[in-house]
């Protein structure tokens, strides 16, 4: 299947489209779960759906420490996203594509940065692993993306830029995208073996454009 056939895109966020702050590396550089090693020793760990019910979608579970604790570091930080990235967010909606993004941070603070980078419109659906308490690499909450927008799993595509997004995507049975100008290099990336993997966002919107 060509880039552009598919009908579902659902995208990670810190790496893939924005540029992630030291803070946001640093947690993403000592968590277990995003080693390939480690992923491939416990694959019975996370490749297995968990049930979910609209109820525990609405549960909110952003603490107030936390949202006090961004609002005083968003006054320094400014979020910024990749060259390419609203370009390709804009090109895929005026296709009529379908466009979710499902990312492991937290949900306050992803929703915060879209709203500063006024990219909300272009999302179907936003979920956050923190939100409902199931993280990368298990595939629950990419199943539930498709099943929510209706889209067959072989016409869904996951664009990352970890390996653990790519077997997030496998473990979904879903088509894996990364870029490597994100949280891990082109080798790391090539040995998850990714169904599609380009150098970064402009590359990536330029395949999807022909």
């Amino acid at each position: 299947m060509q880039l552009s056939d598919y009908e579902l895109y659902i995208f990670d966020f810190d790496g893939t489209l924005s540029m992630p702050s030291l803070f946001v590396r640093l947690t993403r550089y000592f968590k277990k779960r995003y080693d390939i090693d480690f992923i491939k020793r416990h694959e019975d760990l996370f490749n297995k759906e968990l049930k979910l019910n609209d109820e525990e979608l609405k549960v909110e579970r952003e603490e107030r420490f936390y949202s006090s604790l961004y609002n005083l570091y968003s006054l320094f930080f400014k979020p910024s996203i990749k060259d390419g990235s609203e370009d390709l967010l804009k090109m895929l909606k005026e296709r009529k594509k379908k466009i979710a993004l499902f990312s492991d941070g937290k949900e306050y603070r992803i929703r915060s940065e879209l709203a500063k980078l006024r990219l909300e419109e272009y999302f179907d659906i936003l979920i956050s692993a923190d939100s409902i308490n199931i993280f990368k690499p298990n595939p629950t909450p990419l199943l539930l993306i498709t099943k929510k927008l209706r889209v067959p799993k072989e016409k869904s595509i996951y664009i990352g830029d970890m390996p653990v997004d790519v077997f997030t995507a496998k473990f979904a049975r879903i088509s894996s995208c990364v870029v490597a100008d994100g949280l891990a290099s082109k080798e790391m990336l090539k040995k998850a073996e990714p169904d599609f993997l380009f150098n970064n966002i402009k590359a990536l919107r330029k395949a999807l454009s022909k």
